[in-house]
């Protein structure tokens, strides 16, 4: 996690980010997103994220801009509260989808019939279960999974509910203070507020401007030779 970094974790506590904070975000994920992490993360995992992520910016996309058009009632039940993240998130999200991508290959609840139609409409796109098992397969390589009891999901659906929506109350708090916090990259480059925390080089400074400003003024002169020549 980019908190081990000690300038990161340094620029966060600034802002109140605690041991407790962190502790209430995993304790969110491994709820909600039924992924249990080991307590001390092997580096391979930070390459598995990566693959994950790369997983996620590829089909959630196309899942996307699929079922919202056939299919916009089973889009909103798929991708409530469900974007695309990068980090340890990347994770939750990547669950999250398959487990509703589950339910709605079963035609579970609100699901229906619409449910397999859409998934048989999935598969003509690529997310055939050889692709599905890929992402499934990194998740187990990044921690274990914890399964949660099925009947007592049944029975209070809405603290489920309440819990999903806790974690991505908690995740939008923490990525957006995280956004402004993030110090300078070496080089004197600093980060956007986009998700993917693309930087932007800073502005020149006045030794670069000044440099510009001189060669113009030479062009402008040898220009300005030659025409009266």
């Amino acid at each position: 996690m980019a908190v081990r970094n000690p300038r990161i974790a340094s620029a966060m506590a600034t802002y109140g980010f605690t041991d407790a904070e962190l502790q209430e975000g995993w304790s969110l994920m491994n709820l909600v997103g039924r992924v249990k992490l080991d307590a001390h993360t092997p580096a391979a995992d930070t390459s598995t994220l990566e693959q994950l992520d790369q997983w996620e910016n590829q089909w959630f996309p196309i899942a996307s801009a699929t079922l919202q058009r056939r299919f916009p009632a089973v889009h909103a039940q798929v991708f409530k509260n469900l974007s695309q993240t990068d980090g340890p998130a990347v994770a939750v999200s990547v669950r999250t989808f398959l487990e509703r991508f589950d339910q709605m290959a079963a035609g579970a609840g609100a699901y229906g019939a619409e449910g397999a139609q859409a998934k048989a409409l999935l598969e003509t796109r690529g997310l055939m279960p050889s692709v599905l098992n890929q992402a499934r397969g990194l998740l187990e390589t990044i921690g274990k999974i914890a399964t949660v009891d099925a009947v007592m999901a049944a029975q209070d659906p809405k603290a489920l509910e309440k819990a999903e929506s806790d974690l991505w109350a908690w995740y939008l708090e923490w990525s957006q203070i995280a956004r402004i916090a993030r110090p300078p990259t070496a080089g004197g480059r600093t980060w956007s507020a986009s998700p993917k925390s693309i930087w932007r080089p800073r502005a020149p400074c006045a030794r670069a401007r000044r440099q510009r400003v001189h060669r113009t003024e030479r062009s402008t002169s040898k220009a300005s030779n030659g025409s009266t020549r």
